[in-house]
């Protein structure tokens, strides 16, 4: 009896079967690598606007945290029409993450027009880009300022008796930003 030439069924049921499992394997690396891709980018995006925020907040850093809030003439960062708003981030022109001011658009601070260093949380809008800040993701970013002492015991005086002690304290801020990663 010859011998038939071609595929049984069997065989040809088993190659499909083969050939859907690689396909699912390739298909499933593929989207985990988008996924993947997508919250590096946001872990980066994340990481500029809280490195371009700090370096914004150096500006506001002045010796004299009680300085009082009418005009001597010592004017801050931001630009405002009284010293008082001159220390405030509120108002200032707002970031869109590439670090290029957007033509419209202003930093509204959680607290007020307050200094930009005054103790607590700062939660700000118009730091984050908008796709970013906006569904699904949701992003905000927000600071928070403490305050260290440092002290200095000054030098003694030609009779043995010491300076008075001068204490200063150096704002100490952290910035965060938190989102919702789409599952």
């Amino acid at each position: 009896m010859a011998k038939k030439r071609g595929s049984t069924f069997l065989e040809v049921s088993i190659a499909m079967l083969l050939l859907a499992v690689v396909t699912g394997s390739v298909f499933s690396v593929a989207i985990s690598a988008k996924r993947g891709s997508g919250r590096s980018m946001r872990r980066l995006v994340a990481d500029q606007v809280s490195r371009q925020l700090s370096e914004k907040l150096k500006g506001y850093v002045s010796g004299d945290r009680g300085q009082a809030p009418f005009d001597l003439g010592f004017r801050g960062p931001s630009g405002g029409g009284t010293a008082a708003a001159n220390w405030s981030i509120n108002g200032s022109p707002a970031m869109d993450g590439t670090g290029i001011p957007p033509i419209n658009g202003t930093i509204t601070d959680s607290q007020g027009a307050v200094p930009a260093l005054a103790f607590g949380t700062h939660t700000l809008t118009g730091v984050l880009p908008p796709w970013f800040a906006g569904a699904p993701y949701n992003a905000t970013i927000r600071y928070v300022v403490t305050y260290m002492q440092t002290f200095s015991a000054g030098n003694m005086a030609p009779e043995g008796v010491g300076l008075p002690i001068e204490t200063r304290s150096i704002p100490q801020v952290e910035v965060y930003v938190d989102w919702t990663e789409p599952q």
